[in-house]
């Protein structure tokens, strides 16, 4: 709520690097998958693939695409 710590908050965020790869190890030691992309495109799961290539994910564009992957 405080518009200085707002601006610091999004400053350090944008400086700050994405630790995608360590992120998805942490994923693909945890029980959970399969994984899946939610929304459009596909470019997370390609990401994911770079680092585990038998990783499973699905991707679902639309709603219809997750009821789909559910049944």
């Amino acid at each position: 709520t405080e518009p200085e710590a707002i601006r610091d908050s999004l400053y350090r965020q944008l400086e700050s690097p994405v630790r995608w790869e360590q992120s998805m190890g942490v994923l693909l030691t945890s029980p959970g998958s399969p994984f899946l992309e939610a929304g459009p495109g596909k470019v997370l799961r390609g990401l994911l693939r770079s680092i585990d290539r038998d990783a499973q994910c699905d991707a679902a564009g639309e709603p219809a695409d997750i009821e789909e992957l559910l049944k």
